[in-house]
């Protein structure tokens, strides 16, 4: 029984386990059925099945209760949808770079003005705002898409917006209108990229402004609010009072006109005198220069430079500051500055009744602080010359010539008079009209050939008796002159002379300097060889006693062995090894010297000889005297001292 119940409790597991496994793959099946996947870029339109019916002409649900094309549009990712909805997938709105996208709404309210262009908020049409470059997840059955290209003002130009839509102008004559009104809009777009919503404003591309350099622009404003005046504000309608200056002005050209000048351009050494063509009329009537601001010339001047002035305003005469001259005398050209041609010399009858002719040059200019009153008196250049300088000289050279003779233009100081009086005359004449005279020079005087010819040749005479005269002293000094150049010849070759015998004697001094130096040398060197040589007889000393210690030693040593064993062939073994040691060491002590020390007769011996004496000797008494006693009990040998230096 009790196995019974436990298989029963197994099976109830298993069938448990099978249903749930069912029932996962049920969930699971239903599951996929709801999930939807919306792929990159792409979005996802519900279409519901159920629900209440759309209103007559809609395309669209106004919300989720009614069956349909649903407003929300599902993006990118999973979703859980109801498997009994169908699901559009459909790619999204994509505008590219360097475009916009109008938006149209297909579904909405009734646009309140049927006529415009475009329509507010959730009204059917085509919409204020538009799309920038990028991905839109719009619903297609709400938005249709209209991709346009933005503008560009390239470089040099501007743009020139007309508003299709907006306000009523406030000035419906006016030309241009304000910001937001309907009609040609007062500002311009400048250079760049620009958006703009082509049903809304349209662009038109035209040339920028350009002032060239040393020029300026006038501006007439055909809008604006009226004026009365010659010249005008900005914002009013007319000739602007500024100008434009060099450069690129972006303005709209459909309201104003802007026309070319040259810029007033005054040199060194002139300023401009400033004539005022609008304005106040002047105070005092008749006023030769007015009061700044009335029309007139004005008291100031323009200094050097150029001068951006508007010429409706202003005249500007450029005036020669700098010292002139005007000469009166003969050519062939007639000059700007008023000079005549051919003869514009003075002339006028003397007081004898003859003509004289005079050449004259006149320096001349504009007193400073006069300048306005002269130019607007008087003129420039040409007029100075013409209404001031030439007259006056004429009168001037008339009036005084006329008091002399004609002899006395050639010759005296009544000539000299004659000049001061003219110079002083015409200065203090043309002062008083702002003129200031530096010089007032009488060049030639022309007189009468019947009173210069006799004169002339009088002075011609004088000339050459004065002429002969300095011939003669010329000569005198020429002889002087060579004698002067004699005497400093003769003082040169004296000088010349002292001097060689001068070098003479230095270069014998040096020379003898140098020789006693030379003898010093050699004296020093003599002393340096000496004292190397005394150093190698002393090194030599020293080796040959060196030299005769090391025999003595070994002779010491063969007269002990032969002491020792009485042999006589050990004591010659030895002797020849005292001479083998002298013998082999020639270099070392060349020609030892050697006192002999004995008797007399006997001379200084080398070490070799010594040796070999020593060796006969020996040999001698091994033969003939067969005793050797008293031999070995003698000295062995007695080496001589080193010799005197």
């Amino acid at each position: 029984m009790a196995k019974l119940e436990s298989f029963g409790v197994s099976n109830k597991v298993k069938v448990m386990t099978v249903l749930v496994a069912i029932g996962g793959i049920i969930f699971l099946s239903i599951l996929m059925k709801c999930l939807v996947s919306v792929p990159a870029n792409h979005v996802a339109i519900v279409i519901k099945k159920t629900g209440k019916n759309l209103p007559k002409g809609k395309i669209v649900a106004p919300d989720s209760g009614y069956a349909g094309v649903q407003r929300e549009v599902l993006t990118t990712g999973y979703h859980i949808i109801n498997p009994i909805n169908d699901v559009k997938i459909l790619p999204a709105t994509t505008i590219p770079a360097g475009s916009i996208g109008i938006l149209k709404l297909k579904v909405g309210k009734t646009p309140k003005n049927p006529d415009s262009t475009v329509v507010e908020d959730g009204e059917r049409g085509i919409q204020r705002k538009f799309l920038n470059s990028g991905v839109h997840f719009l619903n297609p059955y709400m938005y249709d898409v209209e991709v346009t290209p933005i503008t560009t003002i390239p470089a040099g130009k501007m743009g020139i917006v007309t508003r299709m839509v907006g306000k009523d102008p406030k000035n419906p004559g006016d030309i241009l209108v304000e910001t937001g009104e309907r009609g040609i809009q007062r500002e311009v777009i400048t250079p760049g990229a620009v958006f703009l919503n082509p049903y809304i404003k349209k662009v038109k591309i035209v040339d920028a402004i350009q002032i060239p350099a040393g020029q300026m622009g006038v501006v007439t404003s055909k809008t604006g609010r009226p004026s009365n005046d010659d010249l005008v504000e900005k914002g009013e309608r007319g000739v602007w009072r500024e100008v434009l200056r060099p450069g690129t002005h972006y303005m709209n050209t459909k309201g104003y006109s802007v026309a070319i000048h040259p810029a007033v351009q005054i040199d060194a050494g002139f300023v401009g005198v400033v004539v005022r063509r609008t304005g106040k009329p002047p105070k005092v009537a008749n006023a030769i220069v007015v009061a700044r601001g009335e029309r007139g010339v004005q008291p100031y001047t323009l200094p050097a430079g150029l001068h951006y002035i508007n010429p409706y305003e202003f005249k500007v005469i450029s005036v020669d500051t700098r010292t002139q001259k005007y000469e009166m005398s003969q050519m062939d050209t007639t000059l700007d500055t008023g000079e005549v041609a051919g003869d514009d010399r003075i002339a006028f009858p003397s007081a004898d009744g003859f003509t004289i002719k005079v050449d004259t040059s006149i320096e001349w200019q504009i007193q400073t602080n006069r300048i306005p009153e002269v130019v607007a008196s008087i003129g420039n250049t040409p007029e100075i010359v013409r209404k001031v300088l030439r007259p006056n000289a004429r009168a001037i050279g008339r009036l005084e010539g006329s008091k002399l003779k004609a002899e006395e233009f050639i010759k005296g100081d009544k000539r000299e008079q004659f000049v001061q009086n003219f110079s002083d005359m015409l200065k203090k004449v043309c002062a008083e009209k702002g003129i200031v005279i530096h010089k007032a020079l009488v060049r030639e005087v022309e007189p009468p050939e019947e009173v210069a010819k006799p004169l002339k040749e009088r002075e011609v005479a004088l000339l050459m008796q004065k002429t002969n005269e300095e011939k003669q002293r010329q000569a005198e000094s020429e002889a002087m002159l060579a004698e002067e150049h004699e005497k400093i010849e003769q003082r040169r070759r004296v000088v010349q002379a002292e001097t060689e015998k001068k070098v003479a004697e230095t270069q014998a001094n040096r020379e003898k300097e140098v020789a006693k130096i030379k003898a010093e040398q050699l004296k020093e060197v003599a002393a340096i060889e000496r004292e190397k040589q005394e150093e190698i007889l002393a090194r030599q000393k020293l080796e040959a006693q060196g030299i005769k210690a090391i025999a003595d030693a070994k002779a010491y040593e063969a007269n002990q062995l032969i002491r020792a064993d009485g042999a006589l062939d050990k004591k010659l073994r030895a002797w020849t090894d005292v001479m083998k040691i002298w013998a082999s060491n020639p270099h070392l002590v060349p020609k030892i010297v050697v006192s002999g020390g004995g008797g007399a007769g006997q001379g200084d011996l080398t070490g070799q000889e010594l040796i070999l004496q020593l060796l006969a000797i020996e040999r001698l008494e091994r033969f003939a005297n067969s005793d050797l006693g008293n031999l070995e009990t003698k000295p062995f040998v007695q080496a001589p001292g080193p010799p005197s230096p």
